[in-house]
């Protein structure tokens, strides 16, 4: 995973304080089917890696409490296991006892652009999701996906019906990690091998963490969404993962080129602008985090 950019103190206090309002008065805590047997971790604003810490999450509620705890309080960015484990906490160590209890196919679909966020870029993602899913179906036979939206420019396609055993029948608890390690690289290259654009590292790591839907994205400020069906995802647009006021603006100083953003009916060539600006808080926030901008007050 790439570092987050690291702001400066005012921009950073200003990010913080949005980031500690959203989470406290309007975050709706999601957590994935079987939740207790999941991995969950929190990269802080200072850069560190945080482990929640009751050992396992069972509710949404359960995830706030410990989100919500001064040591981690506000989280930058919230990660899960796509995986599930015998003991998830400990998940990264070198703890004996540990076994992989299976978990769905997953994929990470990013699509490039001149945009640094757009609509268009986004209408590109979930042709491409849908394009997959139709092979899938045709090769493996599944039918039953899911997909979350980063919060970026990309998609995570989860593949709910996935199982090892389906392909691999012979092999105990102790070998199920590397049989899913195998059968994981296996589809992976073949999905290449038909030129679709995936992050195969993503589908083929059965340790990999994966951002939790319902959070904030580190470096956007824009929400990762969940999209339960079809219809939901032929419905997404990007403003639909906008939580920060645009209806309120914020003076902020340019301090690199920005490529243009066109959400809903916010559209930006920032060549056109001045070195210090006046936009929507949804946009600044977003050009603080990926340090384009800094705060001027």
């Amino acid at each position: 995973m790439k570092q987050p950019v690291i702001l400066d103190t005012p921009t950073s206090q200003f990010v913080m304080d949005e980031f500690s309002s959203w989470y406290r008065k309007k975050w709706t805590p999601w957590v994935p089917k079987d939740s207790n047997w999941h991995h969950y971790r929190v990269e802080t604003f200072d850069g560190k890696w945080k482990k929640l810490w009751d050992k396992r999450i069972r509710s949404g509620s359960i995830l706030r409490k410990n989100l919500l705890k001064p040591a981690i309080f506000p989280p930058r960015n919230v990660y899960y296991s796509v995986l599930k484990w015998l003991d998830p906490k400990s998940l990264g160590s070198s703890k004996v006892g540990n076994y992989c209890l299976g978990g769905p196919l997953i994929f990470d679909i990013d699509v490039k652009s001149s945009e640094i966020y757009g609509d268009q870029t986004i209408e590109k993602g979930i042709e491409a999701i849908f394009n997959l899913e139709e092979f899938l179906i045709k090769t493996y036979g599944f039918s039953d996906f899911g997909c979350a939206f980063s919060g970026k420019r990309g998609f995570h396609l989860y593949v709910k019906d996935f199982d090892a055993f389906n392909f691999a029948k012979k092999y105990d608890q102790w070998s199920r990690e590397s049989v899913e390690r195998e059968l994981r690289t296996t589809i992976a290259k073949k999905v290449l091998d038909k030129e679709f654009t995936i992050d195969a590292q993503v589908t083929s790591d059965t340790r990999r963490i994966a951002r939790l839907p319902s959070t904030l994205h580190g470096g956007t400020g824009f929400l990762s969404v969940y999209l339960d069906s079809r219809n939901e995802l032929k419905r997404f647009n990007l403003s639909k993962s906008i939580v920060f006021p645009s209806d309120i603006l914020i003076k902020v100083k340019l301090v690199k080129r920005t490529p243009r953003i066109s959400i809903g009916d916010f559209f930006a060539d920032f060549d056109d602008f001045e070195k210090e600006v006046k936009i929507p808080m949804s946009i600044a926030i977003l050009l603080l985090l990926s340090g384009h901008a800094q705060i001027t007050h």
